[in-house]
């Protein structure tokens, strides 16, 4: 890829922070919330880098990714929407085994992969599901589509796609992650099915109790601060929302249970004044960028431990407007750690992390680091250990 493809994200970002670095807060004040103390028992320990080279074709961050283990050889793999392909890099021998390619037309066309694009791996099958289009397509071994559904044209609740366990599988299908269509409102009743099932045989959607955490009640947010990331292990399913510190939790029976999984990074979060702050960009951009929030949460099946991303507002003094291809971590981030009951037990602190893109190994977490090397990914990798 040109230089001017692999930088352009960087260059928005880093004049788009520019921009917007005070908050507009308005008269709203911040929600107040029960903050227990933390101990902390366990700490995270740099243990090794890992490099992917990348190809002229290839971004050094990927649109979609996953870990995949198949026969036994584990691989990371990433999509490339430039040249519709997966990419599969064996992590033991640190080569390349393949590269897949999509048809982009014909009676298996997938069309054009976008930067909305996400894939699982459904054993030797492959489901895509675009966000932009709102279909799914399934994939067997040998690339023929063998299952198509468009949410869009059917009228139907729509997987929302673009965020941290936004799919699981169920016996019959899929549990689907969504989003509560309601910005710039003021939320006096609370939406209570955020996810649905969705069977491949019968074609149904079911939603499922799922409920907006109480701390948005009664104000007015916008889209941003309403998508939420999930993870389960064997016994829980927790929802991580971006002003919330609390978790949200699905226990086996199906009810809910709230409990404090945040960092004193993250200050309390203001909601958004008016409508007419949504409708200018600047102040938006001061709105949004000048607070902290919280994003994905993952489950490392190997550490039995949770992982949940914090962010703190935009630190004004760090954005150089002469340097816009330098440096944008422009705010601190922070991994809270806790165990496989939710518990926080430490923190993980790496201001250059990508905590978007993160997998797990027996012998580690693997976080991507923003890097100005254009020609490889570039993972720290971390165990958890005992203080």
């Amino acid at each position: 890829m040109n230089k001017f493809h692999k930088n352009y994200f960087s260059f928005f970002t880093a004049v788009f922070f520019a921009l917007f670095l005070v908050s507009c807060n308005g008269d709203k004040q911040p929600a107040t919330f029960d903050i227990p103390d933390a101990d902390f028992t366990v700490e995270a320990i740099k243990t090794g880098m890992l490099k992917i080279p990348l190809d002229s074709m290839s971004s050094n961050k990927p649109v979609a990714f996953q870990a995949y283990n198949k026969k036994g050889t584990d691989y990371f793999t990433f999509l490339n929407h430039f040249n519709n392909s997966i990419y599969y890099y064996n992590l033991k021998t640190q080569t390349y085994d393949s590269i897949q390619q999509f048809p982009e037309q014909g009676p298996n066309g997938l069309g054009k992969f976008d930067s909305t694009i996400e894939y699982e791996f459904l054993g030797d099958s492959i489901m895509f599901y675009s966000r932009s289009t709102l279909q799914i397509t399934i994939v067997n071994n040998k690339k023929d589509v063998v299952f198509k559904y468009n949410f869009g044209k059917e009228g139907k609740t729509a997987p929302y796609g673009m965020t941290r366990g936004w799919a699981f599988r169920t016996s019959t299908g899929f549990n689907f992650s969504s989003v509560a269509q309601t910005p710039y409102i003021k939320l006096i009743n609370l939406p209570d099915s955020l996810e649905f099932d969705f069977s491949l045989k019968t074609l149904e959607v079911k939603k499922k109790h799922s409920p907006l955490p109480t701390a948005y009640k009664g104000e007015m947010w916008m889209l941003e601060q309403l998508r939420y990331h999930r993870a389960e292990n064997e016994k829980y399913r927790a929802y991580s929302y971006p002003i919330d510190p609390y978790v949200q939790i699905r226990k086996p029976d199906g009810s809910f249970i709230s409990k404090y999984f945040g960092s004193k990074i993250v200050k309390p979060i203001v909601p958004i004044a008016s409508i007419q702050i949504a409708m200018d960009m600047e102040t938006s951009g001061k709105y949004y960028f000048g607070q902290g929030r919280y994003g994905q949460i993952y489950y490392d099946p190997y550490r039995k431990v949770f992982l949940r991303a914090g962010y703190s507002g935009m630190n004004e003094n760090e954005i150089d407007i002469n340097n816009p291809f330098g440096d944008t971590t422009t705010f601190d981030k922070v991994f809270v750690i806790g165990d496989d009951e939710l518990n926080v037990k430490g923190e993980l602190k790496n201001n250059r992390m990508v905590e978007s893109f993160v997998f797990f190994q027996k012998n580690g977490i693997y976080v991507l680091v923003d890097t100005d090397d254009e020609d490889h990914l570039t993972f720290d990798i971390y165990d958890i250990v005992e203080r």
